[in-house]
């Protein structure tokens, strides 16, 4: 990976700026030349990927009594738009500034 990408990286880790975190991505999303198709898959893929964690799968069954490792694509969609709305609930109470 580029040492200047890998360095951004590493500046935003420990902050989780949200804004930063999502402007890296549009960048590597825009280096990569990905379609909107393409980067909805890849959305997709990276929420499943995090729902295969055994701690994300724990907090799923032990919080919602839910086993995301069964869930179809429309299950894991409609996960996490309910994470989506949550989060930004939560920052709109704060004042937060991601869209």
């Amino acid at each position: 990976m580029n040492e200047e990408m890998l360095k951004v990286i590493e500046e935003i880790r420990d902050t989780k700026d949200m804004d930063e975190i999502a402007n890296l991505f549009v960048r590597i999303s825009a280096m990569c030349g990905l379609s909107v198709a393409e980067l909805a898959a890849l959305n997709y893929y990276t929420m499943v990927r995090a729902f295969e964690t055994p701690v994300n799968q724990e907090w799923f069954k032990k919080n919602m009594n839910l086993d995301v490792a069964k869930l179809s694509i429309e299950g894991t969609l409609k996960v996490q738009e309910a994470l989506v709305n949550v989060y930004m609930k939560e920052l709109m109470n704060d004042g937060g500034a991601m869209r």
